[in-house]
């Protein structure tokens, strides 16, 4: 298997504005006598999103990350590129404020509603001109405005399916609006939506049985690559393509078992004293595991994954305690320079496990624990305010910085989409009930319950080694 995950949002940096260079790293200070309350961590990473800061004025787009200067206090280089997750998750921070669930002193209810039109209106005007089968790939952010391709070239499955998921929780949760903003906002972002059903139909290859990673924009071709794993974050994607695709004919929609032919893969490892079995993320990091659940309450609709989850968690936590790293784990900015690591925990991660690769465990990130949130909303709270106390030198002017190290050396960098998840994960089930509307408007509910019931009879292998299964039960 290729790694997939290269294209998503969720991982890379553009190598071209993040140099591997030194850069100044903060060191550890004293504790913080105060700790900060729910509201002030919300309103603190919500300081991102400022116009100016990381957001373009004139398209309302987020640009996709910040550096900061070694005080932590200054910016000094701006990612002004975005990709389609970065811009779905955006959209539903903005909804949270419109619906008054981040207070924040950024901007009001009624300014979160006029940036949403125009950033969704910025969003039309790129599908049509720079889109694919009405997907998306990544862009620039030009000084006028304009939008130009980025030079990564990829129209991801992942992504489109992060924004798809972000624009159906968009359009569930203002559909309980009368307003005329609301009203236009639902329009503009089905109208979005509607566009995508052939692209997605065009990713899926009968012949793997899989979907597609998705379209290379520069040489005209789909990737010749698949989504093929179970437990990482793009699943969302292949359910996505599932649900919107179901009323096309015969040959044309995706099928579940695209979402049951992707391979679990579990490793032996000893947890609290007794031995299991665990199934590996590909880099061993929260997201991969977690993410889907911004969207879905799988712990509602899939009792093995649910046990996953808590098992990874466990493990994960074991982890930190036993190496002293601050914040769980998951790809985030590089401690010590301007870059990108996968963190992860060796042990749980198939690119370790199996593929021999050496993954970075050195540092935690503070939206990892957010992440936890649909959840154990409790527990992400209780971990960031504790963070924040013992670390205070994470909490800056824009939010918490993207990634802590064991000696309290901080990276230098925040990232829109890990301010997004952080911001998101905090509002518990809030963004999973938005989604659960728009499934119930569009008659979904049945078919995405036996998606997850599709790999529900999965079995907990035993033994001493890796076992890979992958289809409706093992």
């Amino acid at each position: 298997m290729k790694n997939i995950l290269v294209i998503g949002a969720t991982i890379a940096l553009s190598t071209t504005l993040l140099a591997a260079t030194n850069a100044p790293t903060v060191q550890v200070s004293s504790k913080n006598l105060y700790k900060m309350s729910y509201s002030e961590i919300l309103n603190n990473n919500i300081q991102y999103f400022k116009y100016g800061v990381g957001v373009d004025p004139i398209t309302n787009l987020p640009y996709d990350h910040i550096t900061l200067d070694s005080s932590l206090t200054q910016i000094t280089n701006t990612g002004k590129f975005f990709n389609p997750t970065e811009a779905g998750l955006y959209l539903d921070v903005l909804m949270a404020v419109a619906k008054n669930e981040i207070p924040n002193t950024v901007m009001t209810p009624a300014q979160a509603k006029v940036r949403m039109i125009k950033t969704l209106n910025s969003l039309i005007k790129i599908q049509d001109t720079l889109g694919w089968n009405g997907l998306f790939n990544w862009y620039q952010i030009m000084p006028n405005g304009q939008i130009a391709p980025n030079g990564y070239g990829g129209v991801s499955s992942v992504d489109n399916g992060n924004m798809a998921f972000g624009l159906a929780a968009v359009i569930g949760g203002m559909a309980q609006y009368n307003d005329s903003e609301s009203k236009e906002i639902v329009k503009l972002g089905s109208q979005i939506l509607n566009s995508e059903t052939t692209g997605w139909s065009q990713l899926y290859s009968p012949q793997k049985g899989l979907l597609m990673a998705g379209y290379d924009y520069n040489n005209k071709q789909v990737m010749n690559y698949y989504i093929d794993r179970t437990y990482n974050e793009t699943r969302s994607s292949v359910i996505w393509a599932i649900l919107t695709t179901k009323d096309l004919p015969s040959g044309y929609s995706v099928p579940v078992t695209a979402f049951s032919n992707m391979t679990r893969t579990f490793t032996p490892y000893t947890l609290g004293g007794a031995n299991t079995n665990i199934l590996m993320t590909w880099d061993g990091s929260i997201f991969q595991a977690f993410l889907p659940q911004l969207f879905i309450n799988e712990t509602e609709y899939s009792p093995f994954i649910k046990l996953e989850d808590s098992l990874n968690l466990q493990a994960q936590q074991v982890f930190c305690k036993d190496n002293g790293i601050p914040a769980l784990l998951s790809a985030a900015s590089t401690v010590g320079y301007y870059g990108y690591s996968t963190y992860g925990v060796p042990n749980l991660a198939e690119t370790h496990v199996v593929g021999g690769g050496g993954e970075n465990s050195s540092a935690g990130t503070p939206y990892a624990n957010a992440l936890i949130g649909p959840s154990n909303l409790k527990y992400a709270v209780n971990s960031l305010q504790g963070l924040a106390q013992n670390y205070p030198q994470v909490v800056t002017p824009y939010g918490f910085i993207d990634a802590i190290d064991a000696q309290g050396k901080t990276a230098n960098t925040l990232i829109a989409l890990d301010q997004e998840f952080l911001l998101l994960g905090l509002l518990g089930k809030d963004n999973q009930n938005d989604v659960q509307i728009y499934l119930k408007q569009q008659g979904d509910m049945a078919l995405l319950k036996n998606i997850y019931a599709s790999i529900n009879s999965s079995k907990i292998p035993s033994g001493n080694s890796v076992v890979s299964v992958s289809g409706a039960s093992n």
